[in-house]
């Protein structure tokens, strides 16, 4: 080891592994690129290209070739393939930089969608605020309308985002890769349009990917792709068709049909279980079966969902769908009475926000993380994040003021002041569908009713529960006996043996 290598693994802004060393800030290796003479930059890149594997040689091929101001269109096939090959090996940073090269050298439709796929595997969505005007620039059409959606999502129009991909009705033009760009973009307004509170509206949306879905996999399977890149096509869009059919499975279910479409979803996860490749669409998948499951009752079952996505397969999914999946498993661990758990797992998803941006799922996060403190009469270190939720209003959705209101009901009911908490759950149960039925929180509700001194507000509640056919029986029948008794010591009735 020499001294400058030595003091390179001493230095704060640099990474050292087997023998490499990485600059570990973007705006670093920007700035010192910059300091380096185009001529000798240039000559940097072409020494790479002798000594890198195959895909990465491209790369720099084409970067010294534009420094230089050579020829570089007949590299673009190139760049391509090798991208294609680093998506094959699971190489995601690889493909985007790929990508990413190809559309400095030419804006191409071909070019501008696999690089936004590539972001989006990589979870580098923001990166697509570079191809924007390219993306403008574009015919209307199926790509087009997808990369215009996602950027609005990234930017918090969400209702512009929903009119763009509405625009699209012809897909006669569009490639594969188009299409399941098409494909990801609706399941990830579908996400959140759900945790704005309904996403029912986008039921005409779901019908036309899917049906497209179908024609595109008849074309894969007439062999209408390369065979290098058809393998990969098939599997997303088995990931992409999985996630498609869940959200239209669960868009505008209440009541019996909830459980019905819970079902259809468990389904579909033993059938993805057995084709490779479709640890995407698992997690998801696992995510909103998980949150279903903590709502009616199944609270174990919830935990093993949600943990397998939370802790050990979170890379599958884009940032808002892991905080959204944390946030559940925070409120499967507080209902099992795991409060530090909870609470070390709500500072780590609303932490993990600050980093990856803001979305309905981010402002549910904040209100999750008041949730134990306000147990615990802690609830003034947490006032003025609450305070931020609420100064949001409806523009992040009626869920995220839900989480907001029960971390504030709780704060009643540590405090003995149980008529708040009654105005706190109700305007809870009135944020959304999602909180409509639920046991736990019906429960607690009947409960302040009864401390309160409103026992007679508990019969409906109990009839609310028992016409609940998607709650699990077990959790139901322990749920009505504690509302009757509730109900019978309000009135004077209980009796003791």
């Amino acid at each position: 080891m020499t001294p400058v290598t030595e003091g390179l693994q001493d230095c704060p802004l640099v990474a050292s592994r087997m023998g490499r060393f990485d600059l570990r800030y973007s705006v670093v290796r920007s700035a010192l690129r910059r300091l380096i003479p185009p001529e000798r930059l240039a000559a940097y890149h072409a020494a790479l290209a002798e000594i890198s594997d195959s895909s990465r040689s491209f790369l720099h091929l084409a970067q010294s070739a534009q420094l230089n101001g050579e020829e570089t269109d007949g590299l673009i096939p190139q760049l391509l393939d090798a991208a294609a090959d680093s998506v094959a090996s699971g190489e995601r940073r690889g493909a985007l930089e790929l990508t990413s090269a190809t559309c400095e050298i030419v804006e191409s439709p071909a070019a501008l969608e696999s690089f936004a796929r590539a972001a989006l595997r990589a979870k580098r969505s923001r990166r697509l605020r570079q191809i924007a005007s390219a993306a403008d620039r574009l015919p209307p059409g199926v790509l087009r309308s997808a990369l215009r959606a996602r950027l609005h999502l990234d930017a918090g129009r969400f209702d512009a985002a929903q009119f763009e991909l509405n625009r699209v009705t012809d897909f006669s033009g569009a490639s594969t890769e188009a299409t399941l760009l098409f494909g990801e973009v609706v399941c990830m307004l579908a996400r959140v349009q759900a945790a704005l509170g309904d996403f029912s509206v986008m039921h005409g949306l779901f019908r036309i990917v899917l049906a497209q879905l179908a024609v595109t996999e008849r074309g894969l399977s007439e062999g209408r792709q390369p065979a290098h890149t058809a393998a990969r096509a098939r599997t997303d869009l088995i990931n992409v068709r999985a996630m498609v059919k869940m959200w239209s499975a669960l868009a505008g279910c209440e009541g019996p049909r909830l459980a019905s479409a819970h079902s259809v979803v468990g389904q579909m996860l033993m059938d993805l279980e057995l084709q490779p490749g479709t640890e995407s669409a698992q997690a998801m998948l696992r995510t909103i079966r998980g949150a279903g499951l903590r709502q009616m009752g199944a609270r174990a079952d919830a935990v093993e969902d949600l943990e397998w996505v939370s802790r050990h397969h979170w890379q599958y999914l884009e940032d808002g769908a892991v905080t959204y999946a944390r946030v559940q498993l925070v409120y499967a661990l507080f209902d099992a009475g795991l409060w530090d758990d909870a609470a070390e797992l709500a500072l780590e998803a609303a932490g993990s926000v600050l980093l990856d941006g803001e979305d309905p799922a981010a402002i549910i996060a904040y209100g999750v993380v008041a949730l134990v403190p306000a147990c615990r009469s802690q609830l003034s270190e947490w006032e003025r994040t609450l305070q931020a939720v609420a100064d949001v209003g409806e523009r992040a959705g009626p869920m995220a003021q839900a989480a907001r209101f029960y971390a504030l009901a709780w704060d009643a009911i540590a405090g003995a002041d149980h008529e708040r908490a009654v105005g706190f759950l109700l305007r809870m149960h009135g944020a959304g569908r999602w909180w409509r039925g639920g046991v736990t929180s019906g429960m607690l509700l009947a409960r302040s009713y009864f401390h309160a001194g409103q026992p007679s507000a508990i019969p409906a509640l109990l009839r609310d529960l028992e016409s609940n056919s998607a709650a699990v029986e077990r959790t139901r029948s322990f749920a009505s006996l504690y509302l009757q008794g509730l109900g019978s010591l309000g009135r004077g009735a209980l009796r003791t043996v």
